[in-house]
């Protein structure tokens, strides 16, 4: 069981390099493993300007990171209520997550057909393991770089958030309503 749980842990750190290679930034928050902490750490050091990690948790950091993002990564194992994704949907930020308990339930995958319907509010990928997760994560990163967001997904993200600080956000994303 060790073995795997390193080779899982390696596929993760990999897959967070060959994300690095597109041309975004990315903010990690989290705990875990202190093998999987001192390869993100070390990871953040050497990637300074286009990688950010913290296992610190407060709760208003994971907000600010949250509503700053354009896309917010939820690969949670299980999720009894699923609470970020609808923070993500206030936030007008496009959240990836995995089909699991409260965040199946409320949320509508960007498919095809929910993207051309303008229904669709977040990506999502079955498998908790790093293939299928930077395979959402490249779907999400393409959609969001083909055209502007609100042309594809997160339409209620907008009405949602109503006026203020969150609407500025869906503007300034070029995030609009259908």
């Amino acid at each position: 069981m060790q073995a795997v749980t390193t080779k899982r842990r390696r596929s993760r750190i990999e897959a967070v390099k060959r994300t690095l290679a597109r041309p975004f930034q990315l903010a990690v928050l989290g705990s875990g493993a202190s093998e999987l902490v001192a390869a993100l750490q070390a990871l953040a050091q050497s990637s300074s300007e286009r990688f950010a990690f913290t296992s610190e948790f407060y709760e208003s950091l994971t907000h600010l990171i949250e509503a700053g993002s354009d896309i917010f990564l939820i690969p949670s194992r299980f999720e009894p209520c699923g609470l970020n994704q609808m923070y993500s949907i206030r936030y007008g930020t496009i959240p990836i997550v995995r089909r699991t308990g409260g965040l199946a339930d409320t949320v509508t995958e960007a498919t095809t057909n929910n993207l051309q319907a303008c229904i669709a509010t977040h990506f999502m990928f079955n498998k908790p393991d790093a293939s299928e997760f930077g395979s959402a994560l490249s779907r999400a990163l393409d959609t969001y770089t083909q055209k502007p967001i609100g042309d594809h997904c997160n339409a209620p993200a907008c009405e949602v958030a109503g006026a203020g600080s969150a609407a500025q956000l869906c503007t300034a994303r070029s995030i609009k309503t259908c």
